[in-house]
């Protein structure tokens, strides 16, 4: 109860000064059952008297990785695959690890993957250094100097994902994935032949299917199409998508998921309801929105009683990976009709993988 109402703020809504239609704002209730003046939130928050419903996605909140620096690209996609494969090893303490050494050299100790870091434990996760290393591979490899100086955090600057757009994003979670998978297939084969009772040659790990039977998203826009490599004939454990996006973009939009300004309420319920059930199955909801990538942990959603409009919130960070705010989804929308750039992606396990 606590964590559905009082724990995590609400943000209130910002209006953009250049957007003439600010419908998508929240009627200001007049009853009892919502409130405003709750401390330290900044919009409408459920009352005791009212009556909402919630639903959490308990995979995310397991599988979420903290951010070291500027690299929410690469945090938000470890615990996106955490999530979608259900990877619940130890976490990372990476913002103990990764440490500034002295401020004359600004050299920044690089953490360990998550082969290494999860070796002979239990159970590994995919770490938010995994995805650095791939994003890292790629630019050294596709001659993108700029982008590798950022990621790497080059001549005392703090490393930063700022370069990598969404095209680039959706890949890593299937080259990643495919990779953290692969070694805890091995990792499992190493421990079913020391192991005197072996069951399944495997430990119960299934095997992974090719990325024809995975569902590989890709975008018109996207300036990398040129540069395939052989991660298309890898194997992926994941499916991608992108749930949401822009009316005007000329990205591969879920039917059903594109976000118009002259929209109907109808078009928004189905978008509410299309987001709910995707979090009741333990699919992973990745937002790129205000220059930010973040996941969702929970959605919410009452009635006001005195205006009649809907009150629905998404459980994010608009800082950092970690929960703390609720953000209106009628606020989401918005941002993604001002952007082509804002998206909703969708991150799950591919069903030819099995199930989870």
């Amino acid at each position: 109860k606590v964590f559905h109402r009082d724990f995590f703020p609400s943000m209130g809504n910002l209006i953009r000064e250049d957007m003439p239609d600010i419908s998508h704002h929240n009627c200001v209730c007049t009853g009892t059952c919502c409130r405003t003046d709750f401390f330290p939130s900044m919009g409408p928050e459920p009352s005791p008297m009212a009556t909402f419903d919630v639903v959490i996605s308990h995979p995310t909140l397991h599988g979420w990785e903290e951010q070291a620096h500027k690299t929410c690209a690469a945090a938000s996609v470890a615990g996106a695959l955490n999530c979608a494969l259900q990877a619940y090893g130890e976490p990372a303490t990476q913002l103990a690890s990764v440490q500034r050494a002295s401020s004359a050299g600004h050299v920044f100790q690089r953490v360990k993957s998550s082969g290494a870091a999860n070796e002979g434990s239990g159970g590994g996760r995919v770490i938010e250094q995994d995805v650095i290393d791939y994003y890292c591979k790629w630019s050294r490899e596709a001659g993108k100097i700029n982008c590798h100086a950022a990621l790497r955090g080059s001549c005392g600057l703090i490393p930063s994902t700022r370069k990598i757009g969404n095209p680039r994003l959706l890949r890593a979670c299937h080259a990643v994935g495919a990779t953290f998978l692969s070694n805890e297939l091995d990792r499992n084969r190493k421990s079913a032949e020391v192991n005197s009772n072996n069951i399944g040659g495997a430990g119960g790990v299934l095997s992974l299917p090719k990325v024809g039977g995975a569902r590989v998203v890709e975008s018109d826009d996207d300036e990398e199409e040129e540069e395939d490599t052989d991660e298309r004939e890898d194997v992926s454990p994941v499916e991608t998508l992108r749930l949401m996006g822009n009316w005007m973009c000329r990205d591969r939009i879920e039917e059903g998921g594109r976000c118009a300004p002259d929209d109907a309420s109808e078009i928004e319920d189905e978008q509410w309801e299309r987001v709910k059930e995707e979090l009741r199955e333990g699919s992973s909801l990745l937002l790129h929105f205000r220059n930010h990538y973040a996941l969702v942990f929970a959605a919410r959603e009452w009635q006001c009683e005195s205006t009649g409009a809907w009150r629905r919130q998404l459980l994010t960070a608009t800082q950092k990976q970690r929960p703390h705010v609720w953000f209106c989804f009628r606020q989401l929308r918005a941002d993604i009709v001002y952007s082509k750039v804002n998206q909703m992606l969708l991150i799950r396990r591919s069903l030819a993988c099995g199930p989870q």
